[in-house]
């Protein structure tokens, strides 16, 4: 092998090992055994009819980033009553308490402005199904994230959580799969 192939292909052996460092820092912080998952199971399609509301967490000024939004979808063939707790991890104290009603194939969204840690209990009263996920700081960094979740007739929530690359380092290392 020649000089030049060898600093050729530096920048690009630096850089995966960059990756990969800054990765599993970050990997470590985020899978603590007592955090919640980001997501959980496997929503192929996320596509409710329409949202009947928009909660908002934090300050949205004009210069705030885009929010993390969280959106519900009653995705069963019956009107649900969904009670959803959201509580700011960093200080242990909850932001959102409620309870919504969503009809047949609606949708609701939580946004949330101020870059915090939270965890989201969502609890589907006539199914008693519950289900526990986690909004990291991490996420505030990019340009767009969101956690999408739908709740079906089976009892099953199942959630898909995405994101935007610009802007943002974060892997998805807290989702979990069944």
């Amino acid at each position: 092998m020649n000089s030049r192939t060898l600093l050729a292909g530096f920048p690009v052996v630096m850089t995966t090992i960059a990756g990969w460092v800054s990765v599993g820092a970050l990997t470590a912080v985020m899978t603590d055994s007592r955090a919640p998952p980001i997501s959980r199971g496997n929503l192929d399609k996320y596509d409710p009819g329409m949202s009947i509301e928009t909660v908002v967490i934090g300050w949205r000024g004009k210069d705030a980033s885009p929010p993390h939004t969280i959106g519900l979808w009653n995705a069963g063939i019956r009107f649900r009553t969904v009670a959803v707790i959201v509580t700011d991890s960093e200080i242990d104290e909850a932001v959102l308490d409620t309870t919504f009603e969503l009809p047949i194939d609606s949708a609701m969204d939580i946004a949330f402005y101020e870059p915090t840690s939270y965890d989201v209990t969502i609890r589907v009263w006539d199914t008693g199904a519950e289900e526990l996920l986690r909004v990291p700081l991490e996420l505030f960094d990019c340009n767009q994230s969101g956690t999408q979740i739908g709740v079906f007739d089976s009892g099953d929530i199942h959630s898909v959580f995405f994101t935007t690359q610009a802007l943002c380092d974060f892997t998805s290392p807290g989702t979990d799969s069944e």
